[in-house]
């Protein structure tokens, strides 16, 4: 759970907020939406998952469609953001398959879902103070926006968490 929340989600958030400052959105968006891949790749030896016919097949759409959507440009211009994003595509890959693992093994969603965010907030909360200037002032909209952030990021989670209980790490990241 530890891992889960230091590196496959807290460490995750950080890479991916810094991805945008050094590439094209386009780029992170791209990279990050070869999750599944990952996931598909990591989830075999790591979950014991077997990708058979359809799995293979989707995945294949999956590469084609990336590539039709997003045409990423400047993959080697922008190579620090862009291996930023990709850092991120593994680790959330990872928290997908660690959040199914630990499904299997019986633990709740709410559960999996509160500690590793709780932990992640910490890991990132501590990463913050020790190298950004924090500001002086918030304003009451941007701390609102952030609550409400919070909450449906959390209830995201819960989703993925709760789905990845009831289906293989591979055919959930596709879907």
């Amino acid at each position: 759970m530890i891992f889960m929340g230091t590196i496959a989600y807290g460490s995750s958030i950080i890479a991916y907020t810094y991805a945008f400052n050094y590439t094209l959105v386009g780029n992170v968006l791209f990279i990050l939406s070869s999750y599944p891949i990952v996931t598909a790749i990591l989830a075999t030896p790591l979950l014991h998952e077997k990708l058979n016919k359809n799995h293979i097949s989707g995945l294949v759409v999956l590469i084609a469609g990336l590539l039709l959507l997003f045409n990423p440009s400047n993959i080697s211009q922008y190579l620090f953001g862009n291996a930023l994003s990709f850092y991120v595509a593994i680790t959330f890959s990872l928290y997908v398959i660690i959040s199914r693992y630990l499904s299997k093994v019986g633990e709740h969603a709410e559960t999996i879902t509160f500690l590793s965010i709780l932990i992640g907030c910490a890991t990132s909360g501590i990463l913050a103070i020790g190298f950004e200037q924090l500001p002086a002032h918030i304003s009451i909209s941007v701390f609102l926006g952030t609550i409400a952030f919070g909450c449906l990021n959390f209830i995201a989670h819960i989703l993925v968490n709760k789905g990845f209980k009831l289906i293989n790490a591979s055919t959930g990241t596709m879907i």
